[in-house]
């Protein structure tokens, strides 16, 4: 080669393994990286993998859907994928193929599928808060109140506009 890039070449003959251009950009799997970590890989294939000592491999890995199904996904090398990111921002806990913005899928046998939010202090709030096309934050909310250690005064509500409508607690009232 001719040009000012460094190579390593694993056999003397054929592709480039790892490149690092001008820029000061490394490509691993091509000889035309466009970031500072560049890596191609074949649709399908885990691009970076990570062992813990004496435990599983974990993984990322890329693949081509159809339309905006593309995605890049997170879990267990040559296994069970926990989670993936589509190109259209949807993501998925649980499968490769969500099919809304967030979506949860439990594969186990006889299991619960629970969605869970904490929050670590007493006298809280934590809700969940629905919004408008517009972003409005508070038209419609499910929230659980914890006032204090006592169970009699824990209970769900259910509101809009920020107001709650509905309380369930466990007085049967």
């Amino acid at each position: 080669h001719t040009d000012d890039t460094f190579r390593i070449n694993y056999n003397g003959a054929g592709n480039d393994e790892i490149v690092v251009n001008t820029s000061g950009n490394v490509g691993i799997g091509t000889v035309s990286p466009t970031a500072k970590l560049h890596i191609e890989v074949a649709d399908n294939t885990e691009f970076l993998k990570a062992t813990i000592t004496g435990q599983e491999q974990w993984a990322f890995k890329g693949a081509s859907g159809s339309g905006v199904t593309d995605y890049v996904s997170f879990g267990i090398s040559g296994g069970t994928q926990a989670m993936a990111w589509q190109e259209d921002g949807k993501v998925g806990i649980g499968t490769t193929a969500p099919n809304a913005s967030l979506h949860v899928f439990n594969n186990e046998s006889g299991g619960t599928s629970t969605l869970r939010l904490r929050n670590s202090h007493t006298d809280k709030i934590t809700r969940i808060q629905l919004e408008d096309s517009q972003g409005s934050v508070g038209d419609a909310l499910i929230a659980y109140v914890h006032s204090d250690a006592s169970a009699a005064n824990h209970y769900l509500g259910l509101g809009v506009n920020n107001q709650t409508a509905l309380v369930i607690d466990n007085d049967d009232k």
